[in-house]
């Protein structure tokens, strides 16, 4: 789902939305009011929106349109129990760190650290894989996670 609000004293617009990025033909709506709720999009999945002024009832045809604004939709929640192997996700390292989709690093404010997906042959089970995610935190090893979606 995502809402949009903008300010404007007319009551008629027209919305069209659609995948970033995508060249097919977009979703048009019709609101009467300065906000719109739009549901049924897809999780993890940016789109984004234009907006214009309907004046074809006073004979002005529509205004110039606005935008894109891009809204990013949310991830789907993990159902339990969680097991991660991060094994369909590319690997990173210290000069290019990265998350899995929908999952975060986080740290204590003020330190320098890092995470990312590394690739490695390790005897500790249970594993699906070779990949695992590493943390970094030069500051203090005590406040840093990687934080997974919903659940």
């Amino acid at each position: 789902t995502a809402t949009l609000s903008w300010t404007s004293a007319d009551t008629l617009f027209t919305v069209d939305y659609g995948i970033a990025g995508s060249s097919n033909v977009p979703t048009s709506i019709t609101v009467t009011d300065t906000f719109v709720t739009v549901s049924g999009l897809s999780p993890n999945t940016s789109y984004e929106f234009f907006i214009e002024t309907n004046c074809s009832a006073a004979g002005n045809g529509y205004s110039q349109t606005v935008g894109p604004y891009t809204v990013k939709t949310l991830c789907t929640a993990l159902s339990t129990p969680v097991y991660e192997g991060f094994d369909n996700d590319s690997t990173g390292g210290f000069s290019n760190p990265n998350a899995p989709s929908c999952w975060y690093y986080l740290e204590e404010s003020g330190a320098a650290g890092y995470g990312y997906i590394d690739n490695a042959t390790w005897s500790v089970s249970p594993r699906s894989g070779a990949n695992y995610y590493y943390l970094y935190n030069s500051f203090d090893a005590s406040y840093e996670a990687l934080v997974s979606p919903a659940i």
